[in-house]
């Protein structure tokens, strides 16, 4: 530092010129030049401190708006990012752009639940799913196309589809099977499939040479009436020995109808039945087990409604057939009758000369008697047509004996003394 002439103290450090103290200003004297620059007036310590505490207060305010607002500012960011990820997917799956659409519904899926964004995804792989379903069609693939589809429920057309699958996998299955020569399999596959080029004509071929087939299976199924069906509408030409196949199929039926009433214990009716067919099948060994070996004289049944002792009924069989030629063993029936109704209270077996006892409540019966020299063929069918059916009647033309309490009868068959009973013939059917 030092001092010159004008006593101007220059600082070396800042180069600020700082005029010393001198006496006041003259106010003649003439003002400063315009271009003199002015000296920057220092801002007191004071001043600052005050700015300072200001910004800081500033800033505070503003970290406290912050801190207040985050808690609701991140939610609302988040569920913004959501809205944002979910309209990209929905755009991308309705242009069926599939992949993309399923990558952005799962990482929603990742974000948490979103409108129906789940529902949306499971589209998506839907989508996946039958567009690969179709490119299986493409290829000829129909049963994995079909096996696909089938999960589907409802998406897109896939019912649709499912059904043209199944009609081409019937076309395929028929046509393999016409190949192999199993007409009658190919018609049934071929009648529900796809319509190809082909498919006309192997209905035509299988028409012609699956009714023998059809016809050969019934009957080995012993649908004999199926058969002689199929063999009234068959073709002559086509159907070699027709006649002899209907005669077998008459045969088979007539043989099944008397196996049946043989099972039944109609053994008469199987006896006629196994007798018509001569030599077919076991028809002769069958016709020789249809007669039954008579019972013993006893009661064969009586019902267990009726078990009152009130009355008792002695009925007694010839000893002898010198009375009647056609007279042998003999089968009887009491009936109650009580007003309209007729029901079946006891059965009796007696041999020539044997007698039976059934014991019964007071009131009105019916009594009837089947009679025969030839064989017995069981209850239900009795001596068959070689036998005799009658129904028993009072003096007074009355089918209902009255049988009083405490009281024994007797009844001697063809033994009509005191004609106060007479007989009544009655068909089989009706006895």
């Amino acid at each position: 530092m030092k001092e010159d002439n004008d006593s101007t103290v220059v600082e070396e450090k800042t180069g600020t010129v700082i005029p010393e103290q001198t006496a006041e200003p003259d106010p003649a004297a003439e003002p400063a030049s315009a271009e003199e620059p002015l000296a920057a007036e220092p801002v007191p310590a004071k001043k600052r401190k005050k700015g300072l505490l200001i910004s800081l207060a500033v800033f505070l305010g503003i970290l406290a708006v912050c801190v207040l607002t985050l808690p609701f500012l991140i939610p609302f960011l988040r569920e913004q990012k959501k809205k944002s990820v979910y309209n990209e997917g929905v755009a991308l799956l309705e242009a069926e752009n599939y992949e993309e659409a399923l990558a952005k519904f799962t990482k929603l899926g990742s974000m948490g639940a979103y409108k129906d964004s789940e529902d949306l995804r499971k589209n998506c792989e839907k989508g996946l799913l039958y567009r690969s379903a179709v490119e299986r069609m493409e290829e000829g693939r129909y049963r994995e196309a079909r096996d696909m589809l089938s999960g589907l429920r409802g998406f897109r057309n896939s019912k649709s589809l499912v059904s043209e699958c199944e009609a081409e996998i019937a076309y395929q299955d028929g046509k393999a099977l016409y190949a192999a020569g199993l007409y009658d399999e190919a018609e049934e596959k071929l009648g529900q499939a796809a319509e190809h080029e082909d498919t006309k004509e192997m209905l035509a071929v299988c028409a012609d040479r699956s009714g023998l087939i059809r016809i050969r299976k019934a009957m080995d199924l012993g649908r004999y009436d199926k058969a002689l069906e199929l063999l009234q509408d068959a073709d002559p030409e086509q159907v070699p020995d027709i006649e002899g196949l209907k005669k077998e199929c008459e045969n088979g039926i007539t043989y099944a109808k008397a196996d049946a009433a043989f099972k039944e214990e109609r053994y008469y009716t199987a006896l006629r039945l196994f007798t018509e067919l001569g030599d077919y099948k076991d028809a002769k060994e069958r016709a020789g087990k249809c007669e039954q070996t008579p019972p013993e004289t006893q009661e064969l049944y009586h019902n267990s409604t009726y078990v009152a002792t009130d009355v008792s009924l002695e009925i007694t069989a010839p000893e002898s057939s010198s009375i009647r030629t056609d007279f042998g063993c003999m089968y009887f029936k009491i009936y109650e009758v009580r007003g309209t109704d007729v029901i079946l209270v006891s059965t009796s077996f007696m041999q020539r000369g044997g007698s039976v006892t059934v014991k019964l409540p007071e009131g009105e019966y019916m009594l009837k008697y089947a009679c025969g020299t030839a064989a017995w063929y069981g209850e239900k069918e009795m001596f068959g047509s070689h036998g005799l059916y009658h129904r028993l009647y009072t003096d007074g033309n009355c089918d209902a004996f009255a049988l009083k309490g405490h009281r024994n009868y007797k009844l001697d068959i063809l033994d009509w003394t005191n004609r106060n009973i007479g007989v009544k013939s009655e068909k089989r059917e009706d006895f």
